[in-house]
């Protein structure tokens, strides 16, 4: 049995893990049907809008049952199962493939989201190093689907002992009782989370608007995601260390040139997405933070956050998301509206996004010195 002490890096470990296996399982049935079913665009189309539907979609209604029952693991293992079933029948069924990969992958996020939020409770350490290894299972999938080398097997037995180990790795404290007393009166609190949402649903549309031509090269391509991996997981370490509002607001910024330049300069684009994708922990704590006890549900409207981003993208604006002026002019509107968040956040969540000893909660030495001077 893992030791008590070591919970919060056993849960990060394995989660990830889980994470970035189910991400790349689903991707994995999706470009494998369209790859060796031969079905049209159309047809394949209407699949991909199906999975992310079920997978981003039905988050929000999962992650409100489960912080209901208050069964993360449960809901977590259920997502391995399902998506597991997937990988078997994406061939002959490839209908119902995808359709429990959506199922399957929402209930693995919604679970896994929620023990990551309360491993490092109210702080973004934990939130971003969960959903970091995704990108890299997005792509690993994408390639062996395209590629014709997808199988199930390899993918069945990690799950099963990801199965097993899930329910041998103890749990944080979960669903603690917050108090709600820092709400304040100056400001009503219902309109900063719907500002933090717009930050996420805004920075989505901007993230689609990206577009680096040099991504067909197969080795930027991992460069690339490695890139956005590493900003999501060191994201909320550096906003926790150094704080929210400089981390977050300031990265988001600086990506912006960076973006426009690196359509052409791959090494600067990588920079600019290893930035851009720092404040997604930070905001998916946030709302974490602003509805306590309610893990699930804020993890859930966070991705419906996402969805209604992209949706421009199905109207005639899609025309001009590849465009650097909608670019800058999107991703600025971000950086303002984030920074206005933040602003009032920490006047009803005071104790929240400061700078924190957060190296001391998953083990490692800090100079007390050090400790004293971050307070």
């Amino acid at each position: 049995m893992i030791r008590r002490e070591s919970i919060i890096p056993s849960n990060l470990v394995i989660y990830g893990i889980g994470h970035a296996v189910v991400d790349a399982a689903c991707a994995g049935v999706l470009f494998s049907i369209l790859n060796e079913q031969g079905v049209s665009v159309t047809v394949m189309a209407y699949l991909f809008l199906i999975y992310n539907l079920l997978a981003f979609g039905l988050q929000l209604i999962l992650g409100f049952v489960v912080d209901i029952l208050k069964a993360p693991r449960l809901a977590a293992l259920l997502g391995i199962i399902i998506t597991g079933i997937s990988t078997v029948i994406f061939l002959p069924l490839p209908v119902a493939a995808v359709i429990f990969a959506g199922v399957g992958n929402a209930l693995f996020h919604v679970g896994g989201g929620i023990i990551s939020l309360n491993l490092t409770p109210r702080k973004a350490t934990a939130p971003g190093i969960f959903v970091a290894p995704g990108a890299l299972g997005l792509m690993a999938g994408i390639l062996l689907g395209k590629s014709g080398h997808f199988t199930a097997w390899p993918f069945l037995l990690v799950m099963a002992v990801l199965s097993v180990i899930i329910f041998l790795v103890p749990k944080p404290a979960m669903y603690r009782q917050e108090s709600k007393s820092a709400e304040s009166r100056e400001f009503k609190f219902e309109y900063i989370l719907y500002l933090v949402l717009f930050v996420i649903a805004i920075r989505s549309l901007g993230g689609l608007a990206i577009v680096f031509p040099w991504k067909s090269d197969v080795n930027l391509l991992v460069m690339l995601t490695l890139c956005v991996a590493l900003g999501k997981g060191l994201g909320g370490f550096a906003a926790d260390r150094f704080g929210w509002t400089p981390i977050a607001v300031g990265s988001l910024a600086i990506s912006i040139p960076l973006l426009i330049l690196g359509v052409n300069i791959p090494v600067i684009g990588m920079m600019g997405m290893l930035l851009f994708n720092i404040t997604m922990p930070v905001t998916l704590t946030m709302v974490s933070n602003m509805i306590p006890g309610r893990p699930g549900t804020a993890f859930g409207l966070t991705c419906l956050a996402l969805v209604l981003g992209i949706l421009p993208a199905f109207t005639e604006i899609n025309s001009r998301l590849n465009n650097s002026i909608f670019t800058i002019t999107v991703i600025s509107i971000s950086v303002v509206a984030l920074y206005l968040g933040l602003r009032y956040y920490h006047k009803v969540q005071p104790e929240s996004g400061q700078k924190i000893d957060i190296l001391s909660r998953i083990g490692l030495k800090i100079k007390s010195e050090e400790r004293e001077e971050r307070g």
